[in-house]
């Protein structure tokens, strides 16, 4: 055996060592991303429960806030109505305060007919029923009997109208008292009605108050739990990045074959307002609008490290690995013809289009993840 063929015989062994070494090192890999890839699975399963919490607790926080609005809008009606009842309550108090000075006045008055009246009474007690007889037998003359008979039809008329006058004013200051009680009684209950319905609404409005405090809490748990997951599906997404940096050789396939026979985008790269959710955030790639059932191609060539199905939103997705940290991710599939682990190359037929997962209907959705980061597939598209 001469230098040549042992030098070939050498390289040949070299080579046959390397094969092996990478092919026995590959299952573990494949294992190692498979794990980090059910990881990012279930944390962004979990992620969208949360989003889903986060979203039913914000409905019912705006349901919440609009019942307080609404609520409000009852107390500044009831407060116009407390102002005009207020308003009510100082005229009837002034209303009061002048008929009390009537009353004082009429019950002042009264009195003191009443005091004329019995000094009246007493002196006719005193000298008898006979005083007017005897005013008029005293009389010097017809012409003055006649004087002496007017004088005391006189003063009888006189007594009569005291006696009608101190009837009128005990009258009066009874209705005065009457209408004052009634004024009195129909302000007191104005008040406590109208205070009622003000502790209602109050009440009301506390409950309610209550209950988005106790809504934005529940969103604040959840929103720390959301970032809980994010970082752990980071950290997964690291993992990925570490293992698929590790496993192959820097990325030298040039631009990217179009993954589909069609070239109808419907939705982007880039900030959208979610077509399931509403909610604005990053499409991570974009949407080629196909018909259910339409083909799916490799980007490129490369390894196959994930076939199957993601229950936070792909439903049935491929990714592949292409080298230097880039892959590429084929979402929302109707079947799956590739397994993990498998080599596959540029322009093979890997899935075809469905609309399983978080989807509106049949497209594809298509990633480039470099290091395990979403990036604008433009920049690897032919």
């Amino acid at each position: 055996m001469n230098r040549l063929t042992k030098k070939i015989l050498a390289i040949v062994a070299l080579v046959a060592f390397l094969a092996v070494s990478v092919l026995s090192a590959l299952p573990a890999f494949r294992a190692s991303a498979e794990t980090a890839q059910e990881r990012i699975n279930d944390s962004v399963k979990k992620q969208n429960e949360i989003k889903g919490n986060i979203e039913q607790a914000n409905a019912k926080k705006d349901e919440a806030i609009a019942r307080y609005n609404e609520i409000d809008k009852e107390v500044v009606t009831l407060q116009i109505t407390v102002d005009k009842v207020n308003g009510q309550v100082a005229e009837s108090e002034a209303k009061i305060a002048k008929k009390n000075e009537e009353l004082e006045a009429a019950q002042k008055e009264c009195d003191e007919q009443y005091a004329d009246y019995c000094e009246r009474a007493k002196l006719l007690l005193q000298k008898g029923t006979m005083s007017y007889l005897e005013i008029l037998i005293h009389a010097d003359s017809f012409s003055d009997f006649l004087t002496r008979l007017s004088l005391v039809n006189e003063i009888a008329e006189y007594d009569k109208t005291k006696l009608d006058e101190l009837q009128k004013y005990a009258a009066e200051v009874e209705a005065l008292k009457k209408e004052l009680e009634e004024e009195n009684e129909i302000l007191v209950a104005l008040k406590a009605d109208v205070d009622a319905q003000m502790a209602v609404l109050k009440e009301k409005q506390a409950e309610s108050q209550r209950l988005i405090d106790s809504i934005r809490s529940d969103i604040a748990t959840y929103e720390k739990a959301l970032k809980a997951q994010e970082a752990a599906e980071a950290a997964a997404r690291e993992e990925i990045r570490r293992l698929t940096q590790g496993s192959s050789s820097p990325y030298t396939g040039g631009q990217f074959a179009w993954p589909s026979t069609s070239t109808y985008i419907t939705s982007p790269y880039g900030t959208r307002v979610h077509p399931v959710t509403g909610k604005v955030k990053t499409h991570t790639g974009i949407d080629i609008g196909a018909g259910m059932g339409t083909n799916i191609f490799a980007a490129a060539d490369g390894t196959v490290i994930v076939s199957g199905w993601n229950s936070g939103g792909y439903g049935n997705y491929v990714v592949i690995d292409h080298g230097g940290g880039v892959t590429t991710l084929y979402a929302h599939c109707s079947s799956l013809l590739v397994s993990a682990g498998q080599r596959v190359s540029r322009g093979q037929v890997i899935a075809r289009v469905g609309s399983t997962g978080v989807s509106t209907g049949p497209h594809l959705h298509f990633e480039v993840l470099k290091n395990g980061a979403h990036t604008d597939p433009y920049a690897y598209l032919n």
